[in-house]
């Protein structure tokens, strides 16, 4: 090979590697003008609502979606989750507005975490019929019926939680919740068949605080490790940390329809939380040690 030739096939190389260089950063300029600019949120609503609607089965609207793409946060606006519900009632989740903020945990492992999760105005409602059908939706599964169906929904970590203003509506009791909290890990996997789904959870909080209106904050952390299918829930181990109360905790419940609640639990619960929580100085000091294991049976239907 002359020395020319070998100048020839440098001057083609850097012709190339100039013009790939310069291909790759008209596309990437073009991509983030086109999603800075909010163009792309059309686009990015609707993978959102494909993928929330492959995750819960359910049918999923959402009002508005901004990204701010530097401060890699989000802002979801009037965003609902249907379930089985009947016409003209409250859906299974809504939210007035969602905030979340992205931090990658580790850009080659694919972890991403939320920095921080705030939920304004949330609203659950999970009812149950007197024959055991529920609201709740499933998701999508596989054709095969006999093949398992191992796949996790998702590995959630959020560093600092805040639920704002929201209420539990279950069958015809509401409830209010104000909740905020950090750190915390949840888990939910798919498993068994299409004709026998089950979904295994786990659920770490360890520091979580309870507010509401009438009585002071409650410190709280929670784990739990949880077992739910089409009939029925078992809580396989639960540990609450309330104040200086606590509770460990195992449960399993076989049928909606006609609820059957087996149980066992052991802790302890000082009566320090309820002075201070409640505001009473006149309720008196000590503990309270409990454990039991029975069996608790409702045939009200």
């Amino acid at each position: 090979m002359t020395r020319e030739t070998r100048r020839r096939k440098w001057r083609w190389l850097r012709h190339v590697v100039w013009i790939l260089g310069a291909k790759i950063f008209l596309i990437v300029t073009g991509l983030v003008i086109f999603l800075g600019s909010g163009a792309g949120n059309p686009l990015l609503s609707r993978l959102l609502i494909s993928r929330l609607e492959q995750m819960t089965g359910g049918k999923v609207e959402l009002r508005a979606l901004s990204i701010q793409w530097l401060a890699a946060r989000a802002t979801i606006k009037g965003l609902v989750i249907h379930g089985r519900e009947s016409a003209g009632t409250e859906p299974l989740f809504a939210a007035e507005q969602v905030q979340a903020g992205l931090q990658i945990d580790s850009f080659w492992g694919r972890r991403i975490s939320l920095n921080e999760l705030f939920i304004e105005k949330p609203h659950v409602h999970i009812r149950v019929e007197k024959s055991g059908a529920t609201n709740l939706p499933a998701p999508a599964r596989p054709a095969s019926i006999n093949k398992p169906w191992p796949d996790t929904l998702f590995q959630l970590r959020i560093r600092r939680l805040l639920l704002a203003d929201g209420w539990v509506l279950y069958n015809d009791t509401k409830t209010p919740i104000t909740v905020q909290g950090v750190d915390l890990r949840l888990g939910l996997d798919a498993a068994g068949t299409r004709d026998h789904p089950l979904y295994l959870g786990n659920l770490d909080w360890q520091t979580t605080q309870l507010t509401s209106k009438r009585y002071a904050p409650l410190p709280v952390s929670l784990s739990a490790k949880f077992t739910l299918w089409r009939d029925g829930f078992a809580l396989e181990q639960g540990v609450l940390s309330a104040g200086h109360s606590h509770l460990d905790a195992q449960a399993e419940m076989n049928s909606f329809s006609n609820p059957q609640w087996s149980f066992r639990y052991r802790g302890w619960i000082d009566l320090l939380d309820f002075r201070e929580t409640l505001r009473e100085p006149m309720v008196p000091t000590g503990r309270v040690d409990a454990a039991l294991c029975g069996l608790s049976c409702d045939r009200a239907h």
